[in-house]
């Protein structure tokens, strides 16, 4: 079983806009300065989040599938 969460080139549009500006790093200011413009380095929150819990979770989904097919079996 596999789940991402992330953005990435593609959400550059709609709702997740700006979600991908804090993830990469961008410029501020006119595309037309070029290199000159001031660098917002990336904040990949999301990778973050993932490394913080990555052990967790199989172990916790494991537990929860365990519990709603018990659940189930006793209806």
């Amino acid at each position: 079983t596999r789940m991402t969460v992330g953005v990435d080139a593609k959400d550059y549009t709609g709702e997740a806009f700006y979600a991908s500006f804090i993830i990469y790093g961008h410029r501020v200011g006119k595309r037309e300065l070029g290199d000159a413009r001031k660098l917002v380095p990336a904040n990949n929150f999301l990778k973050r989040g993932f490394d913080a819990v990555k052990d967790l979770v199989p172990q916790m989904t494991k537990e929860i599938w365990l519990e709603l097919i018990e659940a189930a079996v006793k209806e």
